[in-house]
């Protein structure tokens, strides 16, 4: 299963952070997009800087996946069922029954629920994040230092969802450039650093009865085993078998 949060994910919620700020209608566009010209109105462009850098270890459960037993299902002598995350496992006896709406426990007892149907696995770090946020416009400077404002307060850290939380702010500076008009064009960067913690999700399959299907290995594989003794053969000390 692919992460609950992606990079698009992020893109969409600085999307809207950055529509706190600005006039309504202003292009908020990701950098480094082939064959997509720069607006040629006032805009902001966001550009991933380098790759997440992990600032947590792994976070890791294990859940049990229950469904409802059907009227006609059960659960023979010789089933075997893992009981926790840690390998812990338990058994039946032979003498021992489950009735068709009664599912196993992790101590071993029974309930009246539902059956085991398999293992959810979750795994979680935190990362930080940073993208480089860039403001075009003659309202520059009035952008960035608006954005810094809300990325460090109640405000920025209440709109943006979870697992995408605001860590702080760096590097605002002014970066004008020249057009090919040779007129100056406003341009103020900074960079945005969030707390980005996705979490990867990874199901499996259980079974609460196996069925053994036995095979006639000579019949299926008759070049590997050539040879079927009855009853009445005799193998003495010399015979010599090969397979």
């Amino acid at each position: 299963m692919l992460l609950d949060i992606t990079d698009s994910d992020v893109y969409a919620a600085l999307e809207g952070f950055f529509k706190l700020i600005v006039p309504p209608g202003t292009p908020i566009v990701r950098g480094q997009q082939n064959r997509v010209p720069m607006p040629s109105v006032s805009c902001v462009v966001m550009t991933t800087i380098g790759a997440p850098r992990r600032i947590g270890t792994n976070a890791e459960s294990i859940e049990v996946a229950v469904i409802d037993f059907t009227a006609d299902s059960s659960i023979t002598a010789d089933s075997l069922v893992t009981a926790d995350s840690g390998g812990g496992v338990s058994g039946f006896s032979a003498d021992r029954s489950v009735a068709a709406d009664s599912s196993v426990t992790a101590d071993g007892g029974v309930s009246r629920s539902g059956g085991i149907a398999g293992f959810i696995a979750t795994i979680e770090a935190d990362f930080e994040y940073s993208v480089q946020a860039d403001f075009y416009s003659p309202d520059a400077e009035s952008w960035a230092m608006s954005a810094e404002l809300l990325w460090r307060g109640k405000i920025g850290w209440a709109f943006m969802p979870e697992g995408m939380k605001p860590l702080y702010s760096e590097g605002r500076m002014q970066l004008p450039l020249v057009a090919g008009e040779n007129q100056w064009i406003q341009r103020w960067t900074m960079t945005l650093v969030l707390d980005y913690a996705p979490t990867f999700t990874q199901s499996t399959q259980a079974a609460t009865v196996a069925r053994v299907v036995p095979e006639a290995i000579d019949v299926l594989f008759p070049n590997v085993f050539p040879a079927v003794f009855t009853a009445d053969s005799e193998i003495t000390a010399d015979s010599d078998l090969t397979i």
